[in-house]
């Protein structure tokens, strides 16, 4: 049996050896420096510091990795005690991000899996996640459009091969949605947290982000009974996805990108990823999947299917309701499709014989 590791910028999603559907959580330090993961966290992260492990594919934070790595991983490759038809062959599907690929980061990681697990794990496999996000709506080719935490990422897929030199990478995602929401109400108590809430439950992209909005006015309940009004930042936040040039000096400072630095939005990016595509595939009318945590936005597919049928005419994109989970859901599918195929794997043995460097070699699909 499979479980599936899907380490985010925010959130942590995994399939575990006895599930059927993807749980996610947070992970979080303790003022006293404990670190927290699983449940525990998510009843409690106006308590803890919620941390952020993995930015732009990149581990930032290895205590953080460990504790997911010893607590939550170990969860996932738990099995019911009292089944007679215990599972002990259980294998790990890691979803890896689209622009990390063979880098010391996996290496590391396969040596903390394996360490950490002990004989509860047989073999591990890392993952892109725009294939995978490919594979849950059941194709090999396409172009996958990630709406994530720390970043947006356009990722061609040909035949199960990531097209690498055609990708494209708008470095704005939830977090820095977020910031700016936060920066709209600086008189107030709102916190980071309560911030990510209100882009995921009062935002939304304007269909038509041209036609006046006069008088727009939302109010939000804070956790500490203040009310807060929201007006044009609930559409103009998210904008920034397709819009980057609407941000300001200032708000260019805040977010850390360069004050001239030229920003495509997500549809210039598709247009130009498609355009490679095309040249590669003979497919004039790519399947593109959106998928990520930032994409639940309302209004995203639509607005995005809009907009692209202008540049793109006929262009399919495909949206499903549990998008945030969409790697996870792919790891599932293809896991099952190469549990006998061991060059795509690095077992227990050959990370004894050869070491963690054994990833230069095979286990990365």
């Amino acid at each position: 049996m499979n479980a599936v590791l899907d380490v985010g910028s925010y959130t942590i999603k995994g399939i575990g050896v006895d599930q059927q559907t993807p749980q996610r959580t947070l992970v979080g330090y303790a003022q006293d420096g404990e670190i927290f993961t699983g449940n525990v966290v998510v009843g409690l992260n106006d308590l803890l510091n919620v941390v952020q492990p993995v930015e732009k594919g990149r581990i930032n934070d290895w205590d953080a990795m460990e504790c997911i790595y010893k607590q939550y991983l170990n969860d996932l490759l738990r099995t019911d005690p009292t089944q007679t038809d215990a599972v002990t062959n259980k294998s790990l599907i890691m979803v890896d991000r689209p622009f990390n690929g063979i880098k010391s980061d996996n290496v590391r990681s396969l040596d903390l899996i394996y360490n950490v697990c002990g004989d509860d794990l047989d073999k591990v496999m890392f993952v892109n996640s725009a294939l995978l996000s490919l594979y849950s709506v059941s194709r090999t080719s396409g172009i996958a459009i990630e709406v994530g935490h720390s970043c947006t990422t356009i990722v061609p897929v040909h035949e199960n091969a990531v097209m690498s030199e055609a990708c494209k990478t708008l470095p704005i995602g939830g977090q820095h949605l977020s910031k700016l929401i936060q920066n709209s109400h600086l008189n107030s108590s709102i916190g980071t947290e309560e911030c990510f809430n209100i882009l995921r439950s009062m935002c939304h992209f304007k269909l038509d982000f041209v036609a006046p909005s006069p008088g727009y006015m939302l109010s939000y309940e804070l956790p500490d009974g203040q009310t807060l009004f929201l007006g044009e930042e609930c559409f103009l936040v998210p904008e920034v996805l397709f819009r980057p040039n609407i941000l300001t000096s200032r708000e260019r400072l805040l977010l850390g990108i360069y004050k001239d630095e030229a920003l495509d939005g997500i549809v210039e990016m598709v247009s130009k990823v498609a355009e490679r595509y095309k040249c590669a595939s003979d497919d004039a009318s790519p399947v593109c999947v959106l998928y990520g945590g930032t994409s639940l936005i309302e209004n995203t597919h639509t607005r995005l299917l809009l907009d692209l049928d202008e540049s793109l005419p006929g262009i399919r994109l495909r949206t499903e309701p549990e998008r945030d989970m969409l790697p996870s859901i792919g790891g599932c599918i293809i896991s099952e499709f190469l549990q006998n195929e061991s060059s795509y794997w690095v077992t227990r043995k050959d990370f004894e014989e050869y070491g963690p460097h054994i990833l230069y070699r095979r286990g990365v699909l």
